[in-house]
């Protein structure tokens, strides 16, 4: 079992870049269910993609897809699976991004609190009170 985020808030982004190849779960996890799909829920703009990282709950990247590109408009990381997501596809491709980030991270209802920060591929977590 792993340890799940009961609360993502995002605080600030600016001009986050994330590789869509870099979103990816180890094979093991894959034989275990875990997967990565696209949506396009906009014909008019075919760049918008909204980008389940997860099995169940809330595990969403939204943002614009170019060349293999997402400018990340926004992560909503929450509930069963959270943790997981977090430390397999989510931390890699934020290893490998530009840009800046922020957020705030209720882990375990409350267990312990987190910031979230990422500049140009370096993550930082601090407790919070």
């Amino acid at each position: 079992m792993s340890y799940d985020i009961t609360r993502w808030k995002q605080k600030s982004i600016d001009k986050l870049i994330i590789n869509l190849d870099d979103l990816e779960y180890p094979p093991d996890m894959i034989k275990k269910g875990w997967f990565i799909s696209i949506d396009y829920p906009n014909p008019i703009d075919s760049t918008l993609v909204h980008i389940n990282i997860g099995s169940e709950g809330s595990k969403e990247i939204v943002g614009t897809l170019a060349n293999g590109l997402i400018e990340v408009q926004s992560i909503d990381l929450e509930g069963e699976g959270s943790g997981s997501a977090f430390y397999y596809p989510l931390r890699k491709a934020l290893l490998n991004s530009t840009g800046k980030y922020t957020a705030k991270l209720v882990w375990e209802g409350g267990d312990s609190i987190s910031i979230l920060t990422v500049i140009d591929g370096k993550i930082t977590e601090d407790e919070d009170d």
